[in-house]
């Protein structure tokens, strides 16, 4: 008979606590899982109440407005002695321009209006003599008088269109910016042509051009905005007029604007922004809170701690900036960071930068939505 030992033996009392060790071991963990919810990082900005512009921007160029400047044309034909200015040249007014002499043509016709009017005057007073003596009529008289008169005023305003000695001297009528002028010394310029033209320094238009799908919400006297195509600002304007024909290259209407003294040359490019309407006290929002789902525009508000999906109709949208029209207040916390994450009623925390290094920082939103 052998002795060795024989199986080990566990009573069963000690087996059935065992599995039921094992068995509530294993079901723990998933319970503590289960009570860990998940928390999303956010960044809020609270509704705020601004004016927002309905905005249509357009490009354009700045041109001279041709009813507020003046042509100097010549008035006889002439000679040109000496240019003084360029195009473009900001003038003052009696600042001179250019300096004219008599055309070969002109000076005969000058001399020849200044021996008629010589000999004019010898007939009237040869009438004059005579008639103190009675050998003429007081009719001849008047008439020797009336041609030396005549003639004289012919030759003085030849004179003054001439010039003296030394020839005409053309001045700026008025401050302004010199264009269109063309002349050169030595050259010949006939009677009527343009010398130069003198632009008002302030005033100034943008021809621009417009989409045809704004054109229903254009009309005459909106404010205007404008800038450079560097972003600096060009001054204000209004539409002046609004030519709805679209031009078969560009496809675009063209919008003629009228500015207050833009501090432009002609043939800068700019870019204006015309104000269709204007909504004051409007509940904003940056355009980053604002979501869309099929035909459901929706935003999170942030409320003990939690995200609130929110339903909303929009209104104008300006910039960065988009109008609420419904469903939100002012002062609301709306997340415009993290938002592309979240669920309704989901734990959200905020994030905000923190010093230079660009570190963020959390906040937990449960707390500071019950601080003072």
């Amino acid at each position: 008979m052998s002795n060795s030992p024989g199986p080990l033996r566990v009573p069963p009392p000690l087996i059935c606590l065992g599995l039921l060790s094992v068995l509530l071991g294993g079901c723990g963990k998933p319970a503590e899982e289960a009570d860990i919810k998940p928390t999303a990082q956010v960044q809020l900005e609270p509704a705020a109440a601004r004016s927002l512009e309905d905005a249509v921007l357009a490009y354009g160029v700045v041109e001279a407005d041709a009813g507020q400047g003046q042509a100097l044309s010549a008035q006889v034909e002439s000679q040109v002695a000496e240019v003084f200015v360029r195009n473009g040249e900001l003038v003052h007014r009696g600042q001179r321009l250019l300096r004219l002499l008599p055309s070969p043509a002109t000076a005969l016709e000058a001399g020849r209006a200044q021996r008629d009017a010589l000999a004019a005057h010898v007939e009237w007073q040869r009438v004059l003599r005579l008639r103190e003596q009675g050998l003429a009529t007081e009719s001849e008289l008047q008439a020797a008088r009336a041609a030396s008169e005549s003639a004289d005023a012919l030759q003085a305003s030849l004179a003054a269109r001439v010039g003296a000695s030394t020839g005409l001297t053309v001045v700026a009528p008025a401050e302004g910016i010199v264009d269109a002028l063309a002349a050169r010394a030595g050259e010949v310029i006939a009677p009527g042509a343009v010398l130069a033209r003198i632009e008002q320094s302030n005033s100034r238009l943008v021809r621009a051009g417009v989409e045809a799908d704004v054109l229903a919400g254009l009309v005459s006297g909106q404010a205007v905005r404008l800038v450079d195509l560097a972003g600096d600002a060009r001054g204000a304007g209004r539409v002046l007029s609004v030519d709805r024909r679209l031009d078969p290259q560009s496809g675009l209407a063209t919008v003629l604007i009228q500015t207050d003294g833009v501090p432009a040359a002609t043939g800068m490019r700019v870019r204006a922004r015309i104000i269709r309407s204007t909504h004051a006290g409007a509940v904003a929002v940056p355009r980053s809170a604002v979501l869309y789902e099929g035909d459901e525009t929706y935003l999170y508000v942030a409320a003990g701690g939690k995200a609130e999906r929110r339903v909303v109709q929009v209104g104008l949208k300006d910039g960065e900036l988009v109008e609420v029209v419904g469903g939100l207040k002012v002062g609301e916390q709306v997340v415009t960071v993290g938002n592309n994450e979240l669920s309704d009623a989901m734990a959200i925390q905020v994030a905000k930068a923190a010093g230079k290094a660009g570190n963020t920082e959390t906040t937990d939103e449960t707390d500071k939505a019950d601080s003072p």
